[in-house]
């Protein structure tokens, strides 16, 4: 006998005069199953249709009772709909790489990222094209960007990126830094919209963050006699198309690395000093005002990485120290995080990376941890990769081995994306002095 040989035979016996008693168990199930199902409904049906006065009122209470009950089934229903979209679940993290589709036509190793408005990731370095990755076709394209060796992306909030780089056309021969933009939308790129020379080409040692007017600071070096070695600063001004000199960062030497903090500050760090384990100063920098407040120092380090996290504070891990010019290295394991939120910044130590690493990449995942993936592992020339990662958690403010990754790599480009995976692109065999390990034109995915 079948679910609905029992539905038939209970509701039969409940419209035949039984409808003080309770309903059968399992009753709205199987009214529920039924109904879905869409069965052909029996002889119960019929009788409910030539009974309704006597049935209504023999049945006034349990009716009731069933509709009072749907109701609240579909309150509740609805309610976790609502409450899943204002709500969302973290994302689960299953901890495993996953392959990519392949990378083509790149010439160079990537210099920096972005993901744009729509979920798109833009990989900048290339002569001449920039890829475009795909999360939902799982597929890499060039974009050309003609004239431009693209250093650096910055997204917009319109599906757009402005890209960084050296004019490469035959006909501009000065040093600078020249400036184009994609358009998402239709797959477009600009012809170069400006340049300029301050402070020669810009590089991979240059930072570039988006100010929150839309503005963008470019942190570089002098190259004045006088200020030689320090770091400068320009804005370009994408409604004016043009670049204009920034606030003077006499206390830092260049090129610097610098951090969009939520109160609209800057947080701008000096670069490591080749000749030694110097400390690096850093300043607060208030860009509309041009206001510079030195911060304190932090302990010099090269070839790390800078994560900020979830609730503000920027990771800085592994890297390595320098002496004799930097023909001395020490790959290091330790770590700190930098918290520049109050009245003053402060720096707490880490717990120790299981091992040290140094050009390696790393980003914030949903659940809030950091993901640190390949590098080297030891000083020697010429590189050797590794597959290894770590993770992060501010919970304890320690490190733990994280699954290996598909392939080896040496300074991958490591982008959070919309759906809380992490791509992770290239390696630096497109580089002299870096061995091809095959992963130069591959990616995976952490999920």
């Amino acid at each position: 006998m079948t679910r609905f040989d029992d539905l038939d035979r209970a509701l039969t016996t409940f419209f035949d005069g039984e409808a003080a008693a309770p309903a059968p168990a399992g009753l709205l199930e199987m009214v529920t199953a039924t109904t879905t199902m869409r069965r052909p409904r029996q002889t119960w049906h019929a009788r409910l249709r030539t009974s309704t006065g006597s049935i209504a009122q023999a049945s006034q209470p349990v009716s009731r009772a069933l509709l009072v009950g749907i109701a609240l089934l579909l309150a509740l229903a609805t309610a976790a709909v609502v409450g899943s979209q204002l709500f969302p679940r973290p994302t689960t993290i299953l901890g495993i790489f996953e392959p990519t589709g392949a990378i083509t036509n790149q010439t160079a190793h990537f210099a920096a990222s972005a993901r744009l408005t729509d979920g798109r990731v833009i990989l900048a370095g290339g002569l001449g094209n920039v890829t475009l990755f795909d999360a939902a076709l799982d597929s890499f394209r060039t974009v050309s960007t003609p004239g431009l060796y693209s250093h650096a992306a910055i997204a917009g909030a319109d599906d757009s990126a402005l890209l960084f780089g050296q004019d490469i056309r035959e006909a501009d021969a000065t040093p600078g830094i020249s400036v184009v933009r994609f358009e998402g939308r239709t797959g477009s790129v600009s012809p170069i919209l400006a340049s300029s020379s301050a402070f020669g080409d810009v590089s991979a040692e240059s930072a570039l963050v988006g100010l929150s007017d839309g503005r963008v600071l470019i942190l570089g070096q002098s190259l004045d006699r006088a200020d030689a070695g320090s770091a400068a600063t320009l804005i370009y001004d994408q409604r004016t198309a043009a670049f204009v000199r920034g606030p003077e960062l006499p206390a830092l030497q260049g090129p610097a690395r610098a951090f969009a903090l939520p109160d609209g500050r800057l947080l701008t760090i000096a670069a490591a000093d080749p000749d030694g384990a110097a400390p690096q100063s850093m300043v607060l920098l208030d860009a509309p005002s041009g206001t510079v407040v030195p911060a304190g120092t932090i302990d010099g380090r090269d070839a790390c990485t800078w994560t900020i996290l979830a609730d503000g504070r920027i990771l800085v891990a592994g890297g390595v120290s320098s002496a004799d010019g930097g023909r001395e290295q020490t790959v290091l394991d330790t770590g700190f995080v930098i918290d520049p939120r109050g009245a003053t910044v402060t720096v707490t130590p880490t717990g120790r990376l299981p091992e040290g690493r140094w050009m390696h990449g790393a980003a914030l995942l949903a659940d809030g941890r950091v993901l640190l993936v390949g590098g080297d592992l030891a000083p020697a020339r010429p590189f050797a990769a590794t597959p290894s990662t770590l993770l992060y958690d501010p919970a304890t403010n320690a490190f733990a081995s994280g699954p290996a990754m598909l392939m080896a790599r040496i300074a991958p480009k490591v982008v959070p994306l919309a759906d809380g995976g992490i791509l992770v692109a290239g390696h630096y065999g497109l580089a002299p002095n870096a061995p091809a390990t095959g992963a130069e034109l591959t990616a995976e995915i952490f999920r």
